[in-house]
C-alpha cells in the first residue's frame, strides 16, 4: 500500500494505540465467545488490507480483550507486526512483577524492544533486568527528572544496586499515587514541590482533600530535594 495513503491515518492510530494497548492488555477481559474473537480478528485483517487503519485498530483491540488470553495476545501481536502500532505500554499491575506469565506470553509474540514498562519506577527494574524491556514510563519523574534519568541509565548499564537505590527515593510518592490516584497526586505534587503552579485539575478528576495535600507536601518536597543531590554514576 502506498505510504502516502496510509501515513497520516497511521500516525493518528499509532498515537491512539500507544495508550489503548496498555488499557487492552491491563483491563480485566470480559466474557467473549471464541467465535466472536475470531470474527473481530478477521474483520480487523480485512480493514487493514483496505487501508482503514482506525477500524482495524479498534477491531484488533476488541479481540485483544477477549476471554481467551492467547487469542487476545495474538491480536495484540498483529497490531504491532502489521504496523498499526509501534509500541506497547505494558501496565498489568501485579503484587510480584517477576511472576508474570501474561508478559511472557506477550513477549513470545512481540519483539521485546517494542514493549515498554508502563507503570513508573515500581516494576521498572524487574521489567528491564528480568524481561529485557528497553525502558519505562514515569509520572514521578516529573518531580525528579534527574534521578529518573539516572535510574534508567543504571538499568541500561546493569548497575542494579544503584538503580535500586535511586528507585527507593520514588517509592513514598509512588505509594501515595497508587493509594489516591496517580494523576491527581502528581498534579498536586508538581505544585507542592515548587516546580510550577498547576492550576485547576482537569474535569472528571477530583482534588485531594486538604488533609491529603498536607500529607503529600513533605513527600513531594523531599523527592525534589533528593533529586537536586543526585550525581552522575562513576565511569566504569
Amino acid at each position: 500500500m502506498p505510504a502516502s495513503r496510509r501515513s497520516p491515518r497511521l500516525f493518528a492510530s499509532i498515537v491512539a494505540c500507544s495508550s489503548l494497548l496498555s488499557w487492552a492488555v491491563a483491563a480485566a477481559p470480559p466474557r467473549v465467545h471464541p467465535d466472536e474473537t475470531m470474527t473481530q480478528t478477521l474483520a480487523g485483517e480485512f480493514a487493514l488490507q483496505a487501508g482503514d487503519i482506525d477500524k482495524a485498530a479498534n477491531l484488533y483491540l476488541q479481540a485483544a480483550r477477549s476471554a481467551d488470553k492467547d487469542a487476545g495476545l495474538d491480536a495484540v501481536g498483529r497490531l504491532v507486526n502489521d504496523g498499526v502500532a509501534v509500541a506497547i505500554k505494558y501496565a498489568v499491575v501485579l503484587d510480584d512483577p517477576l511472576s508474570d506469565a501474561y508478559l511472557e506470553g506477550l513477549l513470545r509474540r512481540v519483539d521485546r524492544q517494542r514493549v515498554v514498562s508502563g507503570m513508573g519506577e515500581r516494576p521498572a527494574i524487574v521489567h528491564m533486568r528480568d524481561f529485557g524491556l528497553p525502558g519505562f514510563t514515569t509520572g514521578s519523574g516529573c518531580i525528579a527528572s534527574r534521578a529518573c534519568s539516572m535510574m534508567f541509565e543504571a538499568c541500561v548499564q546493569k548497575d542494579w544496586s544503584r538503580a535500586a537505590g535511586l528507585r527507593a527515593d520514588f517509592m513514598p510518592l509512588e505509594d501515595l499515587r497508587d493509594a489516591w490516584g496517580p494523576a491527581r497526586v502528581l498534579h498536586h505534587a508538581t505544585e507542592l514541590a515548587g516546580i510550577a503552579t498547576t492550576g485547576p485539575i482537569p474535569p472528571y478528576v477530583s482534588l485531594l482533600s486538604d488533609t491529603k495535600v498536607q500529607e503529600l507536601a513533605p513527600v513531594a518536597r523531599a523527592l525534589r530535594e533528593r533529586d537536586a543531590l543526585v550525581t552522575t554514576a562513576p565511569s566504569h
